[in-house]
Order: structure tokens, then C-alpha cells, then sequence
């Protein structure tokens, strides 16, 4: 069986990893090609689907395939031509701002529709049948390597400091600027660590900014460039905080939860979908709720008992990996697209 994947393209993002590791997973599949419509690959994800011999499709290639997989484009059967292959259109998010035809023009060729998780699948419209198939994390990408303690020595975090992490694009929709507001309310012992890269030039622009914010708030902040193996960062952390406004399935919690590490994050409709599954997994906390909040909220997080946290990682690791993924998908594609 041959899957073909069809991208917006191939920047340093979840859904760029997804199918990456879903390249990965379905190994017992033929993987005919991943086609990224503006032509550009971030070298890291190149070098992904390289090492998988995965072949990257260039615009006027013809792939011969069983079914395609399409995330986040428009109209995608445009793109591959006259067909009758099954179509899967898969969400990754849902967001207010979203164009209001943005899922509508995604489902209407699809012969199947699928979401990372409940709230992703919340753009589509209560008429179509949206499998939640949930997003995974490869163990191997959270396991640390490097000693114990490497990365709180780089950033010169004293023995009595705490760091609270966020991890991800710096971008606005990421709100990496309410995590500085909060640690303001933190007492002083507590040292925010931002561990992601900025893309575009506004992205740039922005990072920026807040790096002249952080000089003026008298106390120790942390921009890190992001890292392919992120275990030994979180074991750096002393709490890790999603701040964004809107995640479809942010996969920062899940590797949080894989290294036992509480998270802390905005109330978004997802947090509030893994505490319908599975009690209180997270700490979510309203947007528009006051600094001091959030701060006795990622306090309060810091004391998680060891034996709860042990838990919640071993949850994630059965539920939330990247082969629990594969499974998932697995069964799907066998048992209801290419039949």
C-alpha cells in the first residue's frame, strides 16, 4: 500500500513532524512521496525524511499511490490531479481566526476526515464524520544526552533557582510575551527559559522585542536556540508552561509528560479535553486570568508529588507515543480507507 502526503510545506513545526514520524510508524507501508506545495524543507526535516528514503516531490511529478494524506491546503485533490484515490484531509488545529472556508474547502473532496484531537477537529462542521486519531511523540526524541544538570550549567541557574519552560516557535500566537508578564509575578528565584528559534522576519522582529523587554525586568531570562533531541532541556525544567491561545494537540505537553515534568497552560479547548480523558493532567488556567494566577498556579505545579508525575509518564508514553500513532493510524487505513 503507497501513501502520499501533501503539505503546505516543511518548516520546524508539529505537523511537519507528524509526518515525519508517520513516515516513520507506517513503515509497513510504501511511502510514495511527501509534496510540500511552496517548495521549501527546513534542513532538519529534510535530513528526516532522507534518512526514511522518503522521496520529496517536486510540482508536475505524477505519484502513483493508494491513498493521499493532505493537511491544511485548500482544495487539495487540485494538486494531484483527476484521481479516485482515497482522500484523507487531516486537522491540526482549529483557530477562530481561521478563514471561515478554510475546513469547509478541505472536506468537501475528502473521502475521509481525521483530527489530532477532539478540539482540532473543532473547524469542521458537525455534518462530517472526523476520526480523532491522537498525535505521538517518538520516546527515543525525549530521551536526555547529555549528564544530568548540562543544560541548568549553560544557562547558569544557581542550585536554589527554579525555571519554568516554554518550548516551540517564537511567534505571537505561541504568547511567549505572557510568560514574561507572569514570571514578573514569580518570586525572583525563578528563571524563565524560551527554547525555540524565530522563522520569518516578523517572527524575528518580534523575538526582539522581547529580548529588550527581558533586559529591562532586572532579573535572569533565557533565549536558547532550539535542540534535535529536547529530553536533556526538560530535564532542565522545573515546571513547563503552553501559554498560546490556541493549540490544536501541542506536542511541548506531551514530551513535558513523557520526562515527568508538570505542565501549566492556558485554558485552551484541548487542556480542557486531556482533563475530560484523564483527571488532572495539566493545570490550565483562564486566558485572560490576572499574572499573580498564573504564577501561584505554576508554583503550586512545582510541588507535583513525584510518585503523580511518574504516572502521567508512564500514561504518555503508552497513550502518546509515536508508535501508539502508528497503531492508530494503522488500523484506520486498513480498516476503513483502503477497503
Amino acid at each position: 500500500m503507497r501513501l502520499f502526503f501533501l503539505t503546505p510545506g516543511l518548516e520546524l513545526g508539529g505537523a511537519e513532524r507528524w509526518i515525519v514520524e508517520m513516515c516513520r510508524v507506517l513503515s509497513d507501508f510504501e511511502i510514495a512521496g511527501v509534496w510540500p506545495l511552496n517548495n521549501h524543507a527546513h534542513p532538519d526535516i529534510l535530513a528526516d525524511l532522507r534518512a526514511l528514503k522518503v522521496p520529496i516531490i517536486l510540482p508536475g511529478e505524477r505519484v502513483d499511490c493508494d491513498a493521499i494524506i493532505s493537511w491544511g491546503i485548500p482544495y487539495p485533490r487540485k494538486y494531484v490531479g483527476p484521481t479516485c484515490k482515497p482522500l484523507v484531509v487531516v486537522s491540526h488545529g482549529a483557530w477562530p481566526d481561521a478563514p471561515a472556508d478554510f475546513f469547509a474547502s478541505q472536506a468537501w473532496e475528502a473521502t475521509h476526515i481525521a483530527a489530532v484531537s477532539k478540539a482540532a477537529a473543532a473547524g469542521f462542521d458537525a455534518k462530517y464524520d472526523v476520526r480523532v486519531l491522537y498525535n505521538g511523540v517518538p520516546v527515543e526524541r525525549i530521551q536526555p544526552t547529555e549528564p544530568e544538570g548540562y543544560w541548568r550549567q549553560r544557562w547558569r541557574i544557581e542550585p536554589d533557582e527554579k525555571v519554568v519552560l516554554q518550548v516551540g516557535r517564537i511567534s505571537h500566537e505561541k504568547r511567549p510575551d505572557r510568560l514574561l508578564q507572569i514570571v514578573q509575578s514569580l518570586p525572583i528565584d525563578w528563571v524563565p527559559v524560551f527554547c525555540g528559534r524565530a522563522i520569518d522576519s516578523h517572527q524575528k522582529e518580534f523575538l526582539g522585542s522581547l529580548v529588550e523587554t527581558a533586559k529591562t525586568m532586572g532579573r535572569k531570562v533565557v533565549f536558547q536556540e532550539p535542540v534535535k533531541n529536547v529530553g536533556s532541556v526538560y530535564q532542565a525544567a522545573d515546571v513547563v508552561c503552553v501559554p498560546s491561545n490556541h493549540e490544536g494537540m501541542p506536542l511541548v505537553v506531551i514530551e513535558a509528560w513523557m520526562t515527568g515534568k508538570p505542565v501549566v497552560c492556558t485554558k485552551f479547548p484541548f487542556a480542557e479535553e486531556m482533563i475530560e480523558r484523564h483527571g488532572n493532567i495539566l493545570a490550565a488556567v483562564e486566558p485572560d486570568a490576572p499574572m499573580p494566577e498564573w504564577a501561584k498556579t505554576i508554583c503550586q505545579a512545582a510541588e507535583t508529588d513525584g510518585e503523580t508525575l511518574a504516572d502521567i509518564q508512564n500514561l504518555a508514553c503508552e497513550e502518546y507515543s509515536a508508535a501508539a500513532m502508528g497503531n492508530r493510524w494503522r488500523e484506520f487505513l486498513l480498516g476503513e480507507v483502503l477497503v
